[in-house]
């Protein structure tokens, strides 16, 4: 059991490992392809041009992936955050925990009691932020 999550660990560290070292690999080419490109195009060569703009696709292409990788990143650490609207009923004290919906606000009437089999409205006593429950434990 222990060499299976050791041999899936090790792949999920290989991962940015080799996204890394490709992404390092086309950011040199890039980088030389953008400099000979410049030093041909001052000798007078037009054609060098090509060489300047792979050079330039290249760097913006390495940039937007490496963005891209961290989104993607910060998105499996963090889980999403939810807002919630806390409604309990005045008179039997039955407490519904929902989803936010728009137009709610503290003190504001609800849905009907359930309990009190739709006397009493529900009245929104607190609204907050849940906190995410992260994905990936760091340090496991």
């Amino acid at each position: 059991m222990g060499e299976k999550t050791e041999g899936k660990e090790s792949r999920q560290n290989l991962v940015p490992m080799l996204f890394f070292l490709v992404i390092g690999i086309l950011m040199f080419l890039s980088m030389t392809l953008l400099v000979n490109g410049i030093s041909r195009w001052r000798e007078g060569d037009l054609v060098s041009m090509t060489y300047v703009i792979m050079g330039i696709s290249g760097l913006l292409f390495s940039a937007m992936n490496i963005t891209t990788f961290q989104s993607r990143i910060r998105r499996a650490f963090v889980g999403r955050s939810r807002v919630v609207s806390v409604l309990k009923c005045s008179k039997c004290g039955f407490e519904l925990k929902r989803n936010f919906k728009e137009g709610d606000y503290i003190y504001g009437c609800g849905e009907t009691c359930p309990s009190c089999k739709g006397q009493e409205p529900l009245v929104i006593t607190s609204i907050y932020v849940e906190k995410p429950t992260p994905r990936i434990k760091l340090g496991q």
